[in-house]
């Protein structure tokens, strides 16, 4: 006995049996694929040093998920017991996260925090970057964010700033 949509236990057949075992094992799929690629933006844009913000993929893929959860529920104990239905689902949310990790692999920059760095200190051989706390910043022409470092030059801490995309290097006076 299940409750259905209006709170009315009534008793499973079979059929409805599996439906409700598909959805669960597709509610499991789903939230597994969705750590994986929650992990993945999390871990690559480490690298970028958040350059490329979540902000912009985070609702995509938290939308699809919620949505499609909350139809597999609807599916696993509403009235309608639609096999068809639940592997559209399915379909449609892998092709889902995987539009949105292919817009994320366009869209990110062609260099990492680290060979920004290396790139600097390999052309100007008498500058050595450190670290710091501030690493990105907005370019106002282009919009897009830019890696911002601090340099030891002759003695002197200096500024420049790395894009990323096109990989123009400009020392702030």
């Amino acid at each position: 006995m299940v409750p259905n949509y209006h709170g009315i236990k009534k008793k499973l057949g079979k059929g409805e049996n599996v439906i409700e075992k598909k959805s669960l094992i597709a509610f499991i799929i789903y939230f597994i694929v969705t750590c994986i690629c929650l992990f993945y933006f999390f871990y690559d844009t480490k690298e970028y040093e958040r350059i490329n913000s979540l902000s912009y993929f985070l609702p995509t893929i938290l939308t699809l998920f919620l949505v499609t959860c909350g139809y597999i529920l609807f599916l696993a104990f509403g009235d309608k017991k639609d096999k068809e239905i639940l592997f559209k689902m399915i379909i449609w949310f892998i092709i889902g996260i995987g539009s949105t990790t292919l817009l994320y692999e366009f869209v990110k920059p062609s260099y990492t925090y680290a060979e920004a760095k290396a790139i600097v200190e390999q052309r100007y051989e008498e500058v050595d970057v450190i670290d710091s706390h501030f690493t990105t910043s907005t370019q106002v022409e282009t919009g897009k964010e830019i890696y911002r470092m601090t340099a030891i030059k002759d003695s002197k801490k200096i500024q420049l700033v790395f894009n990323p995309y096109t990989k123009e290097i400009i020392f702030l006076k």
